[in-house]
């Protein structure tokens, strides 16, 4: 019998996952849910998360602007 296949996570299970991390896996979790690469995971910098406007700029050639929502806000 095959596997069924990946289903998203719902909201409730990404607080659940975020909120029980360790803080030095944080990182890792972030890059899988905006769908970095670990480049532009290793690029970040903390100039690069705007709290005001709510968005994280992912440095490269071109860079590109994600919005910080649900459990992924400062």
């Amino acid at each position: 019998m095959a596997a069924p296949p990946p289903r998203e996570l719902d909201r409730h299970e990404l607080s659940k996952l975020l909120l029980s991390a360790a803080p030095e896996n944080l990182p890792v979790l972030i890059s899988l849910l905006s769908g970095m690469t670990v480049a532009e995971l290793l690029a970040l910098r903390v100039s690069h998360v705007d709290e005001r406007a709510q968005t994280l700029t992912v440095p490269g050639s071109p860079s590109r602007v994600l919005a910080l929502e649900g459990p992924l806000q400062p």
